[in-house]
């Protein structure tokens, strides 16, 4: 299918099938929703107020640029809590109001208990964090699709980092969900016999010494820990029992780990705490101003973590609908991948609806790179940057990988 407007005798076709209401008709005057589902509050708000107001941005580019079919774009917000339970309460509220679709959530697990609803309820999903495997094969029916790339890749840039910074014995620690667990299970194979020491926590355990006492015993130069906000404790254990940089034993971590704000829950005395820490975010932004942009715009936003995703995310849904010419959920999936492949790149909401009407095909590339979604709904390429904590605990980018059909290479 071509990212280009669907010709008029086949729209109405699919309208007929699909006995749209008069909210489904394009140009018929009323909000298109869009809902988030981010966690605001819980163990996983570092990462809620990013993606919230990456969503908000979005959809004023949107609405900016003439919203969706001539229709504004309304934003319905619900907070996780990052909390399964609350956030099954928060999606009913969202399908209630009839929201075409749910940017989010931004917790592998809590993404998974909500997806069958979802899915069952005919909206999209699009999230710009969640990155486990699960969602690779998971039959969606194309309802749900994301620009954060999977564990797959992401294991691989890791594990290449730590082989390059010369790790021989490594332990790889992980919370025991649905993202921890699969990265740590790719992370194993790719760091074969290199691996030492595996563990998996209990996300709601309240200490760390039996975890940390396994690390120091496997006598290991490096370890790989995969968590949220549990990790300052986490770390803080390990700084009790010298296992730290300074003492032979080298950090690594993802996305979360790389928070300028760790520091404070390790030893809120000590901003050089996690001085040498190491790790991959996933993925660089791709355009470099956007996080200067975002951060600029919501006082108080600290870090813009999986913002530009997220972004995207809101872009594609709305650019999708732009090229079905219609808001109907169900005929919109059939666009989403297609517009983040082939045809002319563009790389505003703005310039791609303007080739859209002009009858081209089109490639969004936003501010967080190039998709190339596949039928799963997954990218296919991407860009990690690596990082390194500074004597302030502050993440410095200093290198990147670059990944296309399941190999990653170094380079700038």
């Amino acid at each position: 299918m071509n990212s280009k407007l669907l010709p008029a005798a086949a729209l109405l076709a699919a309208l007929t099938l699909t006995a749209c209401t008069a909210t489904n008709t394009p140009g018929g005057g009323e909000a298109v929703k869009f809902g988030y589902l981010m966690p605001e509050t819980g163990s996983v708000a570092v990462l809620g107020g990013s993606l919230v107001a990456s969503t908000r941005m979005a959809v004023k580019d949107i609405n900016e640029a003439g919203g969706i079919l001539g229709n504004k774009v309304e934003v319905v917000g619900g907070d996780t809590a990052s909390d399964p339970t609350v956030a099954a309460q928060a999606v009913d509220r969202l399908l209630s109001r009839g929201v075409m679709a749910i940017m989010g959530t931004g917790q592998s697990a809590v993404s998974l208990s909500l997806l069958d609803k979802v899915v069952s309820s005919r909206t999209l999903m699009c999230s710009g964090a969640d990155t486990a495997l699960e969602f690779t094969d998971y039959p969606d029916e194309g309802f749900h699709y994301r620009t954060a790339t999977s564990n797959l890749l992401q294991s691989i840039a890791l594990a290449s980092l730590m082989r390059d910074n010369g790790a021989e014995r490594v332990a790889v620690i992980g919370r025991g969900d649905a993202f921890g667990q699969g990265l740590v299970d790719q992370l194993e194979e790719n760091l074969g016999d290199a691996v030492a020491a595996r563990v998996i926590y209990d996300p709601l355990t309240t200490s760390f010494e039996a975890e940390v006492g396994k690390i120091r015993d496997a006598k290991v130069d490096a370890v790989a820990l995969i968590g949220y906000a549990e990790m300052g404790e986490f770390v803080q254990t390990m700084v009790e029992n010298r296992l730290t940089v300074d003492n032979g034993v080298q950090l690594y971590g993802v996305n979360q780990l790389a928070s300028n704000v760790l520091w404070e829950s390790v030893d809120p005395g000590n901003k050089a705490v996690l001085k040498g820490v190491k790790g991959v975010t996933n993925p660089k932004t791709f355009d470099a101003g956007f996080n200067d942009r975002i951060l600029a715009a919501n006082a108080g936003l600290k870090q813009a973590l999986f913002a530009a995703e997220q972004y995207d995310c809101a872009i594609i849904t709305a650019l999708a609908a732009t090229a079905a010419d219609s808001v109907d959920p169900s005929i919109v999936k059939d666009f989403v991948a297609d517009v983040t492949r082939g045809g002319d790149e563009c790389n505003s909401y703005a310039d791609c609806v303007a080739a859209l009407k002009a009858g081209k095909d089109i490639r969004y590339v936003g501010p967080s790179g190039p998709k190339n979604l596949s039928d799963a709904g997954d990218p296919t390429v991407a860009r990690f940057a690596t990082w390194t904590m500074d004597g302030a605990s502050q993440v410095q980018l200093d290198g990147e990988f670059r990944c296309e059909d399941g190999t990653c290479t170094s380079g700038s």
